[in-house]
């Protein structure tokens, strides 16, 4: 019997003030869902005070708060986390992803909660740089970074609770998630639209562009089947394209020219290593960091046939269709 058959659930949704949450929170009161979000006081609820969800003021790193939140749920979407970026300590990586995701956990565990479903939003990174492509969910963990290092170690953690409790847990691997309300591959745009985009080794490596409809589809599709319990599915894009693929894509449909020079990896690391160096130095975000030469060289490529043969998933929007989309949306809110 599929979990599915329940009309109506009460969700629980942590994160649901970042891009993928306000996204997946739209969508499930869409299909009139009852949603309540955790949220911290400092967060900005601009855009979950024009819906009709309840509030709940939180944060996973707070035992005390979370008791609260998942009273009464049916399903609970874990999105809650920090995005990859320089000059993030490793404790807070750890702090949020994996002690957050202990704390959440250990709330529902050992109490009267009926709960069908907790999905957890991991990450493809969790597989590190994919030698041979593409990777699918049998490919080893082998995290590059310690964004995926606390990504890798909260999903086990997820995952054995499923086995030592019987907690009926989905984990989910997302890829490169773009489109509108998302401004983590801002920059990206701006500097292929301001012609100061270059390539590193020539863009030869590939990168999972994921439309964020695609993935929202993807957290809906594992909560109404019941074969994804103990589960992990890697949600994604159509397709995988090299980085000078990409690049070539968002200029055409920006128009701007598709010509771009590229770097050799070494010149590049060397140059990203001396401006980390100076911006610590002098406070302030430097322009390249090892991690973005990381990103433009490593392949990430990845088979989702599980999750189209577990749970019907199929991604529907283009890398064109989704970058048009996203494109339209910076424009009319002039980020560029």
């Amino acid at each position: 019997m599929e979990v599915g058959i329940i009309a109506k659930w009460k969700i629980l949704v942590t994160g649901g003030t970042g891009f993928i949450g306000s996204h997946l929170v739209e969508a499930l009161l869409k299909e009139g869902h009852e949603v309540r979000c955790l949220v911290r006081r400092t967060s900005n609820l601009n855009f979950l005070n024009k819906l009709n969800v309840e509030k709940v003021y939180g944060d996973v790193e707070d035992t005390s708060s979370l008791e609260y939140a998942v009273e009464g749920a049916d399903v609970i979407y874990h999105i809650a986390g920090i995005i990859g970026r320089w000059g993030i300590l490793k404790e807070t990586y750890w702090r949020v992803h994996v002690d957050g995701t202990k704390n959440l956990l250990g709330s529902i565990v050992g109490r009267d909660i009926n709960l069908e479903r907790f999905v957890y939003c991991s990450s493809a990174g969790v597989l590190g740089p994919v030698k041979k492509l593409p990777a699918d969910e049998s490919h080893p963990y082998c995290p590059s970074n310690i964004y995926e290092e606390s990504k890798a170690e909260a999903e086990k953690m997820v995952l054995h609770y499923y086995t030592t409790t019987g907690l009926p847990v989905t984990v989910i691997r997302p890829e490169l998630v773009y489109g509108p309300r998302d401004t983590h591959v801002l920059g990206l745009f701006k500097a292929i639209k301001n012609r100061r985009f270059f390539l590193i080794d020539g863009g030869k490596s590939v990168l999972h562009p994921t439309y964020i409809s695609d993935l929202v589809e993807g957290f809906k599709l594992c909560t109404h089947k019941s074969k994804a319990i103990g589960q992990v599915y890697l949600i994604t894009g159509e397709e995988y394209v090299t980085v000078r693929e990409l690049a070539s894509t968002i200029a055409g449909i920006m128009g701007v020219p598709s010509k771009f020079f590229s770097l050799p990896k070494s010149f590049a690391s060397k140059t990203a290593l001396l401006s980390e160096k100076l911006a610590s130095s002098f406070n302030f975000d430097p322009p390249l960091t090892q991690s973005m030469v990381s990103f433009f060289t490593e392949n990430r490529g990845f088979d989702t046939s599980k999750a189209r043969n577990e749970l019907g998933y199929y991604p529907r929007v283009t890398l064109e269709e989704g970058i048009k989309e996203t494109v339209q949306w910076y424009v009319a809110k002039g980020l560029f």
